[in-house]
């Protein structure tokens, strides 16, 4: 075989091949139109009516989170309701944003360096705002913090259409738990029923969706992931304070060498 008919058979193989695939996406595009997309619709008007009521009637809607010492739960109040699409005639993406706010803000204080590294870590799960004033003692070790909570916690609601497995991919965060979970749906799944069991669990009046949506093994996977973040967060904090205590001894050591040369230089300064 020649050259030519080498590159020949190459270029019908790889055209046979996009020509396979450019059929296989749009059997997948016109199943997401006909099963998916109706439904994005459907959650769609739900998710912005329910906002636009939250926002005029504005209920006193508490969220608690465990944020306090020993796990004790701080409450806030979630407002501000906001719903957003990607395209309104191919409906890929739809997300509510809302927020959880402090009616002023938290103090406290934590002793024992294990016990700030862990509440430290747990708020910056929650891409918290938050501020930390640090007591060490004479060896640079950290022995109790002082927690400023500001807030807001930013809660999320988002509906994302996936063409390539005919499903929809909702993403929860904050909601309750500190970072976000992925739950997949069928297009059966997105009834008027599931609709309203998502916003009655946005409102904090119930908690069994994720039981309802979520099985054994799914919670598996999630709680040993959330584990591994935990354990990694946790260490990259114990990094950063040994890094501080090393800088922290370093600029001492350079400040009594400073002292020491300016006491030598006094002393020997003729008079």
């Amino acid at each position: 075989m020649g050259l030519l008919d080498d590159l020949r058979n190459q270029k019908l193989g790889r055209e046979a091949r996009e020509a396979r695939e450019k059929e296989r996406q749009a059997r997948l595009l016109e199943q997401y139109r006909n099963e998916i997309h109706p439904r994005m619709l459907q959650a769609y008007r739900f998710l912005n009516e329910l906002a636009d009521h939250l926002n005029y009637l504005k209920p006193e809607t508490l969220a608690r989170y465990p944020l306090l010492p020993n796990g004790r739960e701080q409450a806030f109040r979630q407002e501000n309701y906001k719903v957003t699409i990607d395209n309104a005639d191919d409906i890929r993406k739809i997300h509510l944003r809302c927020e959880c706010r402090l009616p002023d803000k938290v103090t406290y204080e934590i002793e024992g360096k294990e016990r700030i590294l862990s509440q430290t870590e747990l708020l910056d799960r929650y891409k918290f705002k938050y501020s930390r004033k640090d007591r060490k003692d004479d060896d640079y070790e950290l022995i109790a913090s002082r927690f400023i909570l500001e807030g807001p916690i930013h809660v999320s609601v988002m509906l994302e259409g996936d063409v390539e497995n005919t499903a929809i991919n909702l993403f929860l965060r904050n909601l309750p738990q500190p970072g976000t979970v992925r739950h997949v749906l069928k297009a059966r799944h997105i009834t008027d029923e599931f609709l309203d069991k998502l916003g009655k669990f946005l409102l904090r009046e119930s908690d069994t969706l994720l039981e309802l949506d979520i099985s054994e093994e799914e919670k598996r996977i999630i709680r040993e992931r959330l584990e591994r973040e935990k354990q990694q967060r946790l260490q990259e904090l114990r990094e950063a304070e040994r890094r501080a205590e090393e800088e922290a001894r370093r600029e001492a050591r350079e400040k009594s060498y400073t002292e020491q040369l300016r006491k030598l230089f006094k002393r020997d300064k003729p008079e």
